[in-house]
C-alpha cells in the first residue's frame, strides 16, 4: 500500500513509531505551518530525502523558508479562504492521484534525478492510505474541526470505492470515518469512540461492550468510552451517513 503522510500544524507526535512510520511514508505533504514546525524536529532531513510539497495560504509559515521552496517547485500557494489548509492538503494529493490515473502530469514532482514522483494509481489490490498526522492538539478548535473534516473527505469518490484510505494518527489514538454498515479489527479490551453530526442515524453493534442501538446522536458524548469485547467490531447502520470512529493508539496499527 501507498502511504502519504499530511502533517498539519497541530501537535507533532512524540511517539518514536509513529516519526518512524513518517519516515518510512512514500510522500510528504505539508500544511505551510506544519512545515516550518517540522523543519525543528528530528526529522528534518526527511524533506531533502524524500518527495515533498508544501501547501496552504501561507499566512503560518516562516518566511525565510519560501523562497528556498520556491526554487525547488515545492511550494503550491493556494489562497482559497473557504478552506483550512488540512482540506487544502487533500485536495492536493486527491488532485494528483486523479491526474495520474487519467494519464496526465502528476502534480507532485520529484527534484532529484527522477522523472517523476511515483505515485501509482490506486487499485482495490494496493491502494492508498492518507494519513492525517499532527491535526490534533494545541487548539480544540482546530482539533474538533479537523476530525469533523475527516468525516466529509470519506464522501470523496474515491474513499468512497475503497481505492483510497483515510485516516488520522496522534500520540493518543487513531481515528477513522465510515459511511456505513461495516467491520474493523482492532482487538478485544481496546477503546472505541463513536461520533456522528445524525441525529436520524442507528447503529446496531456487535463487539463492543456496551450496544450502541439505542444511541441517538444529539451530541458528542453518546456513543463514547466504549470497549470492544471481540477482536472485531462490527457496526450496522440504519442508512449511509457520517460517522467518525476513535481507537486508543496501539504502535501494531500503524
Amino acid at each position: 500500500m501507498k502511504e502519504i503522510a499530511i502533517i498539519g500544524n497541530g501537535e507533532f507526535p512524540k511517539q518514536k513509531c509513529i516519526r518512524n512510520f513518517i519516515a518510512s511514508c512514500d510522500n510528504l505533504v505539508f500544511c505551510d505551518g506544519a512545515f516550518s514546525r517540522f523543519t525543528r524536529t528530528k526529522l528534518q532531513n526527511l524533506r531533502f530525502s524524500k518527495p515533498f510539497v508544501v501547501t496552504g495560504d501561507m499566512d503560518s509559515i516562516v518566511p525565510s523558508l519560501v523562497e528556498g521552496l520556491l526554487e525547488r517547485g515545492r511550494l503550491i500557494h493556494d489562497t482559497d479562504q473557504e478552506t483550512n489548509d488540512l482540506t487544502k492538503a487533500f485536495n492536493l494529493v486527491m488532485q494528483s492521484l486523479v491526474r495520474l490515473d487519467t494519464g496526465n502530469a502528476p502534480l507532485f514532482h520529484d527534484y532529484r534525478p527522477k522523472p517523476h514522483l511515483d505515485m501509482t494509481t490506486p487499485d482495490t489490490a494496493s491502494g492508498t492510505r492518507l494519513n492525517f498526522i499532527g491535526t490534533t492538539g494545541y487548539r480544540e478548535d482546530h482539533t474538533i474541526a479537523n476530525m469533523g473534516l475527516l468525516m466529509e473527505y470519506a464522501g470523496h469518490e474515491a474513499v468512497r470505492n475503497g481505492h483510497i484510505a483515510i485516516r488520522m494518527i496522534s500520540d493518543y489514538c487513531i481515528a477513522f470515518p465510515m459511511t456505513d454498515s461495516g467491520c474493523f479489527e482492532c482487538g478485544t479490551g481496546r477503546a472505541v469512540s463513536i461520533f456522528s453530526p445524525d441525529p436520524s442515524l442507528q447503529i446496531i453493534s456487535d463487539g463492543l461492550e456496551w450496544q450502541t442501538s439505542g444511541v441517538k446522536f444529539t451530541n458528542w458524548w453518546q456513543a463514547s468510552l466504549n470497549r470492544s469485547t471481540k477482536e472485531t467490531v462490527c457496526l450496522k447502520f440504519s442508512h449511509p451517513s457520517k460517522v467518525l470512529v476513535t481507537l486508543d493508539f496501539l504502535p501494531s496499527c500503524l
